[in-house]
């Protein structure tokens, strides 16, 4: 009901459903996003669940008790969801873990019994609880946990390019568009939104094929240069510890010339460009 209120409240009304519907179907995000994609055995984590998982067959069947109708269609639905993509997991495990509680114990005999006691109920207690969890996430968000967490992270990661940023808003003479490293784009959008970027983290809004040019330029594949020029990409800003090679290329160019370097960011303007 909560949902469908929402749903009638926002500006977009009843297309919010569409955009979860393109989400969960768009190439993009189900061939290049890792969370979309179905676990495999290769992590620790991935030999974990398939082990449960594994395991919840026996023990559903030696168990004298049961799981119920609803209980089976949660495992299935949520199973099924898992499998399909690693974001789904996480829902899929908190569910193993009731329903291996509630099916183990009969078969471990060494547990000693332990007969039910009923407990005095604690209204008083249990509203401080619920209060203390809604209270703690708050006070870490940033800005607040600074107030009384001395050593609290700062707001923005070491590798955010901040001082890159203020040099680039300080020329706005430089050419467009920007092509960015994507570990730059939310930050870009945030600090910049005058200059836009070419790509972000956001799999939904750009097409598969964008993904993929995105791809060979960061690789400083053997077409890069090629790409860019496609594009009308006038200006670059990479960085230099993941994309080594297109710094590389782009040093070597002759058409294109660094402006801009900090252990962050490095920014490169095409020479044509900045000569007309």
């Amino acid at each position: 009901a909560a949902m469908v209120v929402a749903a009638l409240v926002n500006p977009r009304g009843a297309a919010v459903w569409g955009y979860v519907y393109r989400l969960l179907t768009d190439p993009a995000s189900q061939q290049l996003g890792a969370e979309w994609k179905p676990p495999t055995v290769e992590t620790w984590q991935g030999v974990l669940f398939f082990g449960w998982l594994l395991v919840m067959t026996p023990l559903a069947a030696l168990s004298p008790r049961r799981l119920n109708r609803t209980e089976w269609l949660w495992f299935l639905g949520f199973g099924w969801m898992a499998l399909s993509g690693l974001r789904y997991v996480i829902w899929f495990m908190t569910l193993l873990t009731l329903f291996s509680a509630k099916l183990l114990p009969p078969l471990v005999k060494w547990l000693p019994e332990r007969r039910a006691v009923t407990s005095p109920r604690h209204p008083a207690l249990n509203g401080a609880l619920v209060l203390l969890l809604l209270l703690l996430p708050l006070s870490l968000l940033p800005g607040l946990r600074q107030r009384w967490w001395p050593d609290a992270p700062p707001v923005l990661s070491p590798n955010t390019p901040v001082a890159a940023v203020e040099w680039l808003s300080a020329h706005p003479e430089l050419p467009g568009p920007l092509w960015n490293n994507l570990a730059f784009s939310s930050y870009l959008i945030y600090a910049l939104p005058e200059r836009p970027v070419w790509i972000d983290t956001r799999f939904e809004l750009y097409p598969l094929e964008q993904w993929r040019r995105y791809q060979r330029i960061a690789d400083a594949a053997p077409d890069w240069s090629l790409l860019l020029e496609e594009e009308g990409i006038s200006l670059v800003m990479l960085n230099p510890s993941t994309e080594e090679n297109l710094r590389a290329a782009l040093e070597e160019s002759p058409g294109w010339r660094m402006v801009y370097r900090d252990e962050t960011a490095v920014i490169f303007v095409r020479a044509t460009a900045e000569r007309s």
